[in-house]
């Protein structure tokens, strides 16, 4: 893909969502630049005035002549003193437009940020599922971190060009009214030793989407290696994942070199293309016997133009390798857009008739056998239903059918009689209650955490949701109570204290149904019997499913279901399924024999 293609994209956004602000930037930045070019034509009145107050006597040039034409229709003095004054005015004109242009520039750079940031934000945590199941955490942290302040740079350079852009027509314009002939000639000159120049530019849209492919792994590595400290240290990996990410650090090196090299390359080479220019005007001003005032004219406003080209190329340069950043962001938003979450219009009434399967199947994307076959069940409200089976027998795939997360293929899910497609989600999942296998904490304090699930909570209800989940004996003993840092994930926590607060959490916005995947399957005895002394109490008040590996935590449930392959293997109460000498009466006894 070319360079320009991703620049155009660039320039098109930006013109359909900050059109107001880029018509003012754009006038102001004209009007400076009429101004600035107006400050240059004063150069041939100040050198004719000077050269008559010192005796010289020379003619007026055409340029001088018309200026005055316009001091006299205003009633302004021709002299030096008044002409020096005018061309000081027009200077400081130009520097408060100036200011006026970088004011609107400055708006629209912020809030290309800010929209870029929470657009991809939104559209990202919007997706349903299967968005998430096909990409990695450090492509979103990349994308939403670097990738947005890369655009915020394309931008700067995007602004740079045009403004580079606007100053080299209007000076080089003024030069080829002073003489064609010579405009001419330079800038054929000058085209001519800039070619390599735009050549090498090329290159920097090629290496900036290498780049940013490479910092999208480095990111992952990254959030990997620290989300996953305990393990690498346990294993004794900290050379590999740090051999890892150096690998490519090392890319990300070598391209920032180019890009630097590059762009002091462009700039720096273009410099003397400038002087060869001026040299060359002066040389050609002798040839066409032009007077010294328009001659300085026309040096002036190539002075003005050659760091104006030098610009524009290493702005251009930059450009190429910023905005793939912006091809990345838009596609990765425009992606997350294409997946979002399937809602009907329906609002959640009720768990009244409970929930039922009918020969309901799903496989995942790419799968060949199917998580979920012909299942059929039916969950009571108010009942505590337990699913069990080995890792890989479906479990945590329904729980996730019922939550939501998943398009149903084939059969139906009916939730209070009504089919999930047509429920609006978002009501459905507001009485919902979600504890999974490995419950994590925000980085903020236990009282923060707790109101994520129910934001006008009382003090005395987040008490309350404490004392259910047996969490409120430790919480009360912590110096800072429910206002205690818990720390990054709750590493300052132990794992049966993180895990009560997850259920504390999931059952303080009291919902109608609660989902506990797996919740003590990690966890010592003594954390496992305050849990499970949780799970008795709150099944009483609302509809429980509950994912068990330990079985000793189900023996209160009203119903016991029995998964293997994706499809329901027995289904009965705790005691009917042990004194049937199943599957479950197997599994049960390896436990008790594991226990002994």
């Amino acid at each position: 893909m070319s360079s320009s293609r991703p620049t155009l994209n660039f320039a098109k956004y930006l013109w359909q969502h900050y059109r107001k602000s880029l018509i003012f930037g754009i006038l102001t930045l004209c009007l400076g630049a009429f101004v600035d070019a107006s400050a240059a034509l004063m150069v041939a009145p100040i050198f004719d005035l000077i050269m008559n107050d010192q005796g010289a006597g020379a003619e007026y040039t055409q340029v001088t002549q018309r200026v005055f034409e316009f001091f006299d229709s205003l009633g302004l003095p021709k002299t030096s003193i008044f002409a020096l004054g005018f061309f000081l005015f027009l200077y400081i004109s130009r520097s408060f437009v100036t200011i006026l242009t970088n004011y609107f520039m400055a708006k629209i750079r912020a809030a290309l940020q800010k929209d870029m940031v929470l657009n991809l934000y939104k559209a990202v945590v919007n997706a349903n599922w299967k968005f998430y199941l096909t990409r990695n955490q450090g492509q979103f942290i990349n994308s939403i971190t670097r990738e947005t302040q890369h655009l915020t740079i394309a931008y700067d350079n995007l602004s740079q060009m045009c403004v580079s852009l606007v100053q080299i027509t209007v000076f080089g314009g003024l030069a080829f009214l002073m003489s064609w002939k010579i405009t001419l000639i330079c800038l054929g000159v000058a085209l001519c030793c800039a070619i390599p120049l735009f050549m090498l530019t090329r290159l920097s849209h090629k290496w900036g989407q290498t780049y940013v492919a490479s910092a999208g792994v480095s990111n992952s590595i990254t959030q990997e290696s620290f989300s996953l400290a305990k393990v690498i240290q346990a294993f004794s990996c900290q050379n590999y994942a740090y051999d890892k990410l150096s690998e490519q650090q090392q890319v990300q090196e070598g391209l920032n070199v180019r890009f630097y090299v590059l762009g002091k390359v462009v700039q720096e080479l273009f410099y003397p293309i400038g002087i060869i220019s001026i040299i060359i005007a002066y040389a050609c001003s002798r040839y066409f016997e032009m007077s010294f005032a328009q001659l300085s004219i026309v040096l002036y406003a190539l002075w003005k133009t050659t760091p104006f080209i030098s610009s524009f190329l290493s702005a251009k340069s930059s450009l190429g390798q910023m905005v793939s950043s912006f091809d990345n962001v838009y596609q990765l938003e425009q992606d997350a857009l294409a997946h979002p979450i399937q809602s009907g219009e329906q609002k959640f009434a009720g768990l009244d008739g409970g929930i039922q399967l009918k020969n309901l199947s799903f496989a995942y994307e790419g799968a060949e056998l199917k998580a979920l076959a012909q299942v059929n069940i039916r969950i009571k409200k108010g009942q505590m239903t337990a699913l069990v089976g080995s890792s890989g027998s479906g479990k945590s795939t329904l729980a996730d059918v019922v939550m939501g997360f998943h398009e149903i293929p084939q059969g139906d899910l009916l939730i209070g009689g009504v089919a999930l497609q047509d429920l609006d989600l978002k009501s459905y999942r507001e009485k919902i209650g979600y504890v999974p296998q490995q419950s994590v904490l925000f980085n903020t304090t236990i009282r923060e955490n707790l109101l994520w699930s129910k934001e006008s909570a009382s003090e005395q209800e987040l008490i309350q949701a404490c004392q259910k989940a047996n969490a409120w004996e430790f919480v009360k003993k912590l110096q800072q109570g429910l206002d205690t840092e818990v720390g990054d994930r709750g590493v300052r926590l132990s794992g049966g204290q993180i895990q009560r607060l997850a259920i504390a959490r999931a059952i303080l916005r009291q919902p109608e149904i609660l989902i506990l995947d797996e919740a003590t399957s990690s966890l010592d005895t003594e954390s496992e019997k305050m849990i499970q002394q949780s799970i008795t109490q709150i099944a009483q008040e609302t509809t429980l499913i509950v994912i068990a590996h330990r079985l000793s935590t189900i023996k209160g449930a009203d119903q016991v279901i029995v998964m293997k392959d994706g499809s329901v293997l027995e289904e009965g109460s705790f005691d009917e399924l042990v004194s049937k000498q199943g599957e479950f009466s197997s599994m049960w006894n390896r436990q008790m024999e594991e226990n002994k």
